[in-house]
């Protein structure tokens, strides 16, 4: 019977799959959760791997809140933060910038409060305390312009890239853009200026895998596929896919493993968060069929909630199985290196 036997005091969690060229392999996430303040610590409370996709409310109209890390490994990594954006001041203000940095990566958000075209212009934003980072107030959204038809490709048209958004202008005519909300999270470098503009959706939470980018790499599901190819992958599939983090977040693989400084701007209360990024090494030993060797592990994803004082690392490596899943008899994971925390 296999066995994974977790050493660290991280939570891990095992798969049994097939990788898009066909082959059994077995999927290993191993997951940390740490504290934010008063300092960079282990957290008492260590979360699950996410098993499932968990969308803030209805998957068809709402943001992907934590995206399922039960996936096979991504091609890079993904830096995500859930929260909110907070006023510099504590105090309302119409705009203000926030942003994060970690080593070489960078990444900024103009924040208005809401504000909506009028005559032609935009009106003057409302004062806001903070301003949540979800795709409900990034640039996007749906126009039903058959109101009396059900949604359906005759009846409406949606931005790809973020469908419930604000500022998506459709088929409306100019003289139905009166009163139409704009986003509230934008990007500085390219800030709406007319009514043509059309931006991407400026954030930092997760893409869902129906959305573009995604849908793209997910490969042709045609008769084809059906006689052919299914259950697997299709043979367009790219691992793409995924990648969930907000654009200008994938990060080419191995950018990140720990040391870096990572600085948060304007999101949290306490406006400013500076910290090291943990490093940690992992010894995997893998005994298959009797034979034990070694397995790397790769950090994938950085998950960032400074509203709850806290912030995940998510590292994953693929073993394959060589055609006989049950010849796996044990993985064995034991943490070598830990800095810049304590358990």
């Amino acid at each position: 019977m296999l066995q994974l036997v977790n050493h660290t005091p991280f939570t891990s969690q095992l798969l049994i799959t097939t990788n898009p060229e066909g082959e059994d392999i077995a999927v290993l996430c191993i997951k940390a959760s740490f504290s934010l303040l008063p300092e960079v610590m282990l957290a008492q409370e260590q979360l699950p791997v996410q098993l499932s996709d968990e969308f803030i409310g209805d998957p068809q109209s709402s943001s992907l809140l934590y995206a399922s890390e039960c996936l096979l490994a991504k091609p890079g990594q993904d830096i995500v933060v859930n929260g909110a954006a907070w006023s510099p001041t504590g105090k309302p203000e119409p705009v203000f910038d926030c942003g994060i940095s970690i080593g070489r990566f960078a990444k900024s958000i103009r924040v208005f409060g809401d504000r909506h075209w009028h005559k032609g212009n935009i009106s003057t934003p409302l004062p806001v305390v903070s301003m949540p980072l979800v795709y409900e107030n990034a640039y996007g959204g749906c126009h039903h312009f058959l109101p009396d038809q059900p949604l359906s490709p005759q009846s409406a048209i949606f931005y790809p890239q973020n469908p419930i958004g604000k500022g998506f202008c459709g088929r409306r005519k100019k003289k139905d853009i009166q009163g139409l909300p704009l986003p509230n999270l934008e990007n500085p470098q390219q800030l709406i200026a007319n009514i043509q503009d059309t931006v991407l959706p400026w954030s930092l939470g997760y893409i869902p895998g129906h959305w573009s980018p995604r849908k793209a790499y997910s490969g042709s599901y045609d008769s084809q596929w059906q006689q052919q190819r299914s259950p697997l992958l299709p043979l367009d599939f790219e691992r793409k896919f995924f990648l969930t983090g907000a654009y200008g977040c994938n990060l080419p693989p191995g950018s990140l493993g720990g040391g870096e400084k990572v600085k948060l701007t304007n999101l949290a209360k306490q406006g400013l968060l500076d910290f090291i990024l943990p490093e940690c090494e992992f010894k995997v030993e893998v005994t298959f069929d009797g034979q034990t060797s070694q397995a790397e592990l790769a950090l994938e994803t950085l998950l960032l909630e400074p509203d709850h004082n806290r912030f995940c690392l998510l590292w994953k490596t693929e073993i394959n199985c060589h055609k006989n899943p049950l010849l796996l008899n044990e993985i064995d994971i034991s943490l070598t290196r830990g800095r810049h925390f304590s358990d």
